[in-house]
């Protein structure tokens, strides 16, 4: 049985990190339009929700995984040190992201944010890849 909720809880942690990661793309490719804000206010919407869910599952496989998991001053800590450093940067510009939305900061403001988004999702599911890959 905890073999499948530890598979459960990846499954749900991979599925959120990909929906946010194809939105941000979504988005960053977007036209400059009305449509393009429309996107970004649904985007908005289904990225907190998704985000608390990401961050709650990804603590359930470090804790699925307890006292395996190498030393904090391993390699592999210091990249789990890292992503976790990029998801705190993540938190941070998709705060400014949202109040920029809010404000209605235009189109090619609201395009940069979310490359940048997109930029920053990439980055921590390429070190997640290595962390789930590495030894």
């Amino acid at each position: 049985m905890a073999a499948e909720l530890s598979l459960t809880i990846r499954a749900v942690h991979v599925a959120a990190a990909a929906t946010l990661l194809g939105g941000a793309v979504l988005l960053a490719a977007l036209p400059r339009a009305r449509a393009m804000r429309d996107a970004a206010v649904a985007y908005e919407w289904m990225f907190w929700p998704l985000l608390g869910v990401l961050v709650l599952a990804g603590v359930g496989n470090l804790g699925a995984f307890g006292s395996g998991l190498p030393a904090p001053g391993s390699a592999w800590g210091g990249r789990l040190t890292a992503k976790l450093l990029l998801v705190v940067v993540l938190l941070a510009l998709s705060a400014v992201r949202t109040l920029a939305l809010v404000l209605g900061c235009g189109p090619r403001v609201l395009g940069a944010l979310h490359t940048l988004t997109a930029a920053l999702l990439a980055a921590v599911l390429a070190l997640a890849e290595v962390l789930a890959h590495a030894p």
